[in-house]
C-alpha cells in the first residue's frame, strides 16, 4: 500500500503544482491577431516591442513614446488595475497589444480616421496617439478593452453607456470632475435631454455627449452600485427599471437635482478650453 500512497501523493502534488501555475502565471500569451496583426504587417512602421506579463508594447524609435516609455508603461499597468477595480473583476488574462503612435494622423491608414485612441476589443488591440500635445488615454481605452471582454457589448443603444464608463474611468478631465462639468452644462442650459443622449448619442456634440454620459454613469455607479450598472449594461435601457429598480424619469430627476446642488460655489469651467483640447 505504501508505494501506491507515494504514487498518489506524487500525482496530487503534480496537480496542485499545475493549478498553482495556472493561477500565478501572467497573461494568455497568444500571437497578435486582428488589428494588431495588421498593424505589425504594415511596412510603414518599424516597431520596437517590449513584452510584459499583461501587455505587448510597441513604439517607434526617436518618438515621444520612446523617450517616455517607462512612465507610459506604468500608466498602462495602472489603467488595467484601475479598470479591473471599477468593474469588480479579479483578473484579465489575455495579453493586450498596445501601440503608441506619435501623431493622430498615423491612425488614418490603420483605421480610417484620426482619434486620440482606438480599441478593437475582440483582438485585444489598443492604439494610442501620444506626443507633447496629446496625452496617452490609457484609462479610457483600456477600460473599453476590459469592459467589452468581461461584461460584453452593452445592448443597444449602447454608445452612451460604453463611452460613459470609459470617460468615468479616465476622470478628471483637464482637472475638472465630471459632475463639475455636467453642473456647468446644466447651468448654461446646454445639457442634452437624457432620452436624446441615450438614443442619439453619436449625433450630438462629442465633448458635451462624452462629459454628460460620463457624469451620468458615475452617478449611477455611485448611487445604485456597480452590480446594478452591470445589469443595465447587460440588460439594456428597455429593462432599465428592472436593472436599477427605478425608471428613467426618476433617475434623470435625481441626477439633475444632484447637479444643481453640486454646482453651487464651484469654480467656473472653461468650456472653450475643454472644447479645444478635450481632456488633454
Amino acid at each position: 500500500m505504501l508505494p501506491k500512497l507515494k504514487a498518489c501523493a506524487v500525482v496530487l502534488m503534480g496537480i496542485v503544482f499545475f493549478i498553482w501555475l495556472c493561477l500565478t502565471r501572467g497573461s494568455e500569451d497568444k500571437p497578435p491577431v486582428g488589428l494588431a496583426k495588421r498593424v505589425l504587417e504594415d511596412s510603414t512602421f518599424t516597431w520596437i516591442a517590449v513584452k510584459t506579463p499583461y501587455f505587448r508594447f510597441y513604439y517607434e524609435a526617436d518618438t515621444y513614446a520612446a523617450r517616455h516609455f517607462a512612465e507610459l508603461r506604468q500608466g498602462a499597468e495602472e489603467a488595467r488595475l484601475h479598470a479591473l477595480e471599477l468593474l469588480g473583476e479579479k483578473s484579465y488574462a489575455p495579453t493586450i497589444d498596445l501601440f503608441y503612435l506619435d501623431a493622430r494622423e498615423k491612425m488614418i491608414p490603420l483605421i480610417g480616421f484620426r482619434p486620440k485612441g482606438w480599441t478593437e476589443a475582440e483582438s485585444n488591440t489598443v492604439l494610442l496617439a501620444c506626443n507633447d500635445e496629446v496625452r496617452a488615454y490609457h484609462r479610457h481605452e483600456i477600460m473599453h478593452n476590459l469592459s467589452l471582454n468581461l461584461w460584453g457589448l452593452p445592448l443597444e443603444p449602447e454608445a452612451w453607456l460604453l463611452e460613459g464608463l470609459a470617460v468615468f474611468a479616465d476622470t478628471p478631465c483637464l482637472g475638472y470632475g465630471l459632475h463639475e462639468i455636467a453642473a456647468h452644462l446644466q447651468h448654461e442650459q446646454k445639457l442634452i435631454p437624457l432620452d436624446t443622449l441615450i438614443n442619439k448619442f453619436r449625433e450630438q456634440n462629442d465633448m458635451t455627449a462624452y462629459m454628460e454620459s460620463g457624469s451620468l454613469v458615475q452617478f449611477i455607479y455611485e448611487n445604485y452600485g456597480r452590480d446594478k450598472l452591470r445589469n443595465l449594461w447587460q440588460q439594456g435601457v428597455k429593462h432599465l427599471s428592472e436593472a436599477l429598480g427605478n425608471n428613467l424619469d426618476a433617475i434623470d430627476k435625481a441626477w439633475q437635482q444632484f447637479l444643481q446642488k453640486f454646482g453651487r460655489d464651484k469654480k467656473k469651467v472653461d468650456w472653450q478650453l475643454l472644447t479645444e483640447k478635450g481632456c488633454g
